[in-house]
């Protein structure tokens, strides 16, 4: 009986298709993971920013007149043209911007999410919206839309709404 893949033997040849198969399944479940795993750690950044953005405005509120900042200034680019499709670090925008100074805000590394910040009242009636978004996959629609808004509460101290919003996280 000759055997190998160029013999002529069935079970040879039967063998070589099933391991085709199998390689063909396992290719059609592992790549729409693999793609969602990478989704969801590129989505792991917008919520650092937040958590940054929320720590640094209790740290404001307590320290200030008890109120927060005010509205930042949007950082306006197409990160999408960027190299590695990534915002570039550490931009103009954080380090002149009183709010975004005044949170002591920068992102020092290149990054995804665009980082956006407002707030109004003062007292218990303040309150703050920190977002960050961004087109993950370049086509033109902002993907991963993430909220967190700060309250005062009746006790004076800052709270958090229940944790981040998200829209159309993956896209």
């Amino acid at each position: 009986m000759k055997t190998g893949i160029e013999g002529t033997s069935p079970i040879s040849r039967i063998h070589v298709l099933v391991a085709i198969v199998v390689l063909g399944l396992l290719g059609l479940v592992a790549v729409p993971i693999y793609s969602t795993w990478v989704k969801r750690s590129r989505a792991a950044e917008a919520g650092l920013h937040l958590n940054k953005l929320f720590a640094a405005s209790v740290t404001y509120f307590e320290s200030s007149a008890q109120r927060f900042p005010g509205p930042a200034a949007v950082r306006e680019i197409d990160c999408c043209h960027q190299n590695n499709e990534l915002c570039p670090a550490n931009p103009e925008v954080y380090r002149t911007d009183p709010v975004w100074m005044a949170l002591n805000f920068n992102i020092l590394v290149p990054h995804r999410y665009r980082p956006a910040y407002r707030s109004s009242g003062s007292g218990k009636s303040a309150v703050f919206v920190a977002e960050a978004n961004g087109d993950l996959d370049c086509d033109g629609g902002l993907a991963g839309f993430f909220k967190r808004v700060g309250r005062v509460n009746e006790a004076g101290a800052v709270e958090s709404s229940g944790g981040i919003y998200s829209e159309n996280q993956f896209e």
